[in-house]
């Protein structure tokens, strides 16, 4: 059971998530040939956030329910795919344009972080942010 802290930061992360990734909903234009309904998606366009970092690292099992809930599928991104790294992994969502997930291991952790084709993900660079090493996944 988690404890309130982790709770309040799952919460926090998973609204700053539905904002940045607002035009994921499962929001769909009226569409009816040739016309869009150009207001709704201007609307949900000023929402989104194409430069998001979240403010918490999250454990993987919560990173994925909150991808689950606010980004269901973008481009060859899917929530499952979270599954796929290791239990023990700790997760930064951000956004650069399309899906970016930063992932650490906690120290003296004997688990290895998979390829960028185990999760497909068009990007796989080890990085150091804020004094930490991890490796930053992106989606297009």
């Amino acid at each position: 059971m988690p404890t309130v802290e982790q709770s309040v930061h799952m919460t926090t992360v998973s609204k700053e998530v539905a904002e940045a990734y607002a035009d994921c909903w499962d929001y769909h234009p009226k569409v009816s040939a040739p016309y869009i309904d150009v207001p709704a998606w201007e609307a949900m366009e000023q929402r989104r956030n194409l430069e998001f970092f979240a403010s918490r690292w999250l454990p993987r099992d919560d990173a994925q329910w909150i991808m689950e809930q606010w980004v269901k599928g973008y481009n060859d991104f899917a929530p499952s795919v979270i599954g796929r790294l290791p239990e023990e992994a700790l997760i930064r969502i951000a956004r650069e344009g399309s899906v970016c997930l930063y992932v650490k291991l906690p120290y003296g952790c004997k688990a290895k972080l998979p390829t960028a084709k185990r999760v497909l993900a068009d990007e796989r660079d080890e990085v150091f942010l804020q004094s930490s090493r991890c490796v930053r996944y992106w989606w297009d």
